[in-house]
């Protein structure tokens, strides 16, 4: 009866640090080795291995991944496309941080002058 009710509902990866291939094959409609291979060409996240027979994924690392897929048109994005799209959002908030606001200048910035500035001060 539960295997019913819980066919239904969508899976939710667990709010571990890590997660298993078992739980990749639950999240992503590819096989086994679809993953393996999409690891090898650079395009999915590199598993960490635990241990002589274990091997598990960030979980921060499959979400970045799953949430940029769609992102750059019908192809794959990979994990180090990803990487530089948030060193880059980084960078952009650091700048925009770093420059004083408007309201924080210490001096206004001069208004640009307009041809009726200019006509106004020659006739003057």
């Amino acid at each position: 009866m539960n295997e019913q009710l819980n066919a239904s509902r969508p899976y939710v990866p667990p709010e571990a640090e890590f997660v298993r291939m078992r739980h990749l094959l639950k999240i992503l409609p590819v096989a086994r080795s679809t993953i393996y291979e999409m690891v090898e060409r650079g395009e999915f996240p590199k598993p960490i291995r635990m241990n002589a027979r274990l091997c598990m994924w960030r979980v921060d690392d499959v979400r970045a991944w799953v949430a940029a897929q769609g992102t750059k048109g019908d192809r794959i994005v990979t994990p180090d496309e990803i990487a530089h799209d948030a060193a880059l959002a980084s960078q952009a908030v650091e700048r925009e941080q770093a420059e004083p606001k408007a309201a924080e200048r210490s001096t206004p910035r001069r208004r640009k002058s307009t041809r009726d500035d200019r006509s106004a001060a020659m006739a003057a």
